[in-house]
Order: C-alpha cells, then structure tokens, then sequence
C-alpha cells in the first residue's frame, strides 16, 4: 500500500484523506438577548368628578415668583393646589403661586360655562389674584346669566384686590414681662440728716 503525508492531507490507497491538528474550535453561540423593557406610560387622565371636562388637559402655568413656566397635563386640581405632570414628574403647586393671568385662564377651562355660580366664583378668585380685568369679565358673564348677582358682584369688585397673593401682615410683638426683675439692693438712710442726693447710691459713706 503506497502511504505517504502531505501538508496536513494523507493519501490511502489513491484516496485523499484530510486531516485536522490541533484544539477544534469552541462551537459559537449567539449571545444571550434581553428583551426590552417597555416604560410604563403615566396615566394623564385628569381625576375630576365633573363629567363635562375633557379626559386630559394640557397646560402651561408661570410661577409667580420667578416667571418659570410650568408645562404639562393637569393631574389633579382643588380649590388652592393642582398637580401637572411635565412629562418626567408630577409636580404639586399652590393657585396662589401662580401668576395671576395664567391661573385664572387655566380655571376658566375647568368651570361650567352655563353655570352662573361658578363664573361668579371664577371672577372671585380672579379679582383675588389681582387679575382685575379678567376677573371682571367673569363677574360680568355671572350677572349676565343671573342678574339676582349683580349685588353680590358689587361686592366683590368693592372689595381689596389681590388679598390671596398679599403678603401676611407682620405679627406684632408682644413685650414680655421680667418674670426676673432686678432687686433694689441700695441702704436705706434711716439716719436722720443722711438724706440721698440725686445720684448718691450710699449716702451713709459720707
């Protein structure tokens, strides 16, 4: 039999045979995959009992103090604070903080247009926030739907503008009582002739 090696091939009888050195290779296993978490989406519906308001109310408020503007869907409201979520976070807020035109313009939106209570209530708040015009353009709407107001929205537009952003009167001091006072340690002249003078503390040492 005719036998004989070459490079890495041996040949047997007229057939080739191929031959493999070494380690063979580990078999590749494609990498293990994570599925991809999906975000859970934030609830924006509005939570109102009102069955009239929209299910979402999109918003943009400005802070009293530093005219930063807040943007996003109106959560929650009630009658001094209201919660918008700005696409990260929700974030609570007071009426009060609020710049008086952007408060009053986004309570307009969650009032019954044909109930003249809650216009009058609206140009209220308004009048409270010093926004004055719009304010008396809702009270105007309340006496148009309901002339019996007309009184009471006099009253309001006689009364102090701006009393919810006002700020609070400084407390009084009240003076508080030595609950310690200091004893008169001075002698006594109890000898005849040994009157004080002004400004003599012992007038027994002279």
């Amino acid at each position: 039999m005719n036998r004989f090696w070459q490079a890495g091939v041996m040949v047997v009888g007229g057939v080739v045979i191929g031959l493999a050195f070494g380690t063979p290779p580990l078999p590749t296993t494609a990498p293990a995959t994570t599925p991809a978490t999906t975000a859970t989406a934030p609830d924006l519906t509005l939570k109102t009992t009102n069955p009239n308001l929209p299910k979402t109310v999109y918003t943009e408020v400005y802070l009293r103090e530093n005219g930063q503007v807040v943007k996003g869907h109106l959560l929650e409201f009630t009658a001094d604070e209201l919660v918008v979520h700005n696409g990260k976070e929700s974030q609570r807020l007071l009426w009060k903080n609020l710049t008086g035109s952007s408060a009053f313009t986004l309570r307009s939106r969650l009032i019954d247009k044909t109930n003249p209570q809650e216009w009058l209530a609206l140009g209220k708040f308004g009048w409270d926030m010093n926004a004055k015009e719009q304010a008396t353009g809702a009270l105007n709407r309340a006496v148009a739907l309901d002339a019996s107001l007309r009184p009471t929205v006099q009253e309001v537009l006689k009364s102090e503008a701006g009393v919810l952003i006002k700020p609070p009167a400084p407390t009084p001091v009240t003076p508080v009582a030595d609950v310690n006072p200091i004893k008169d340690t001075t002698k006594k002249n109890t000898k005849p002739g040994k009157e004080g003078k002004p400004g003599e503390l012992f007038p027994e040492l002279r």
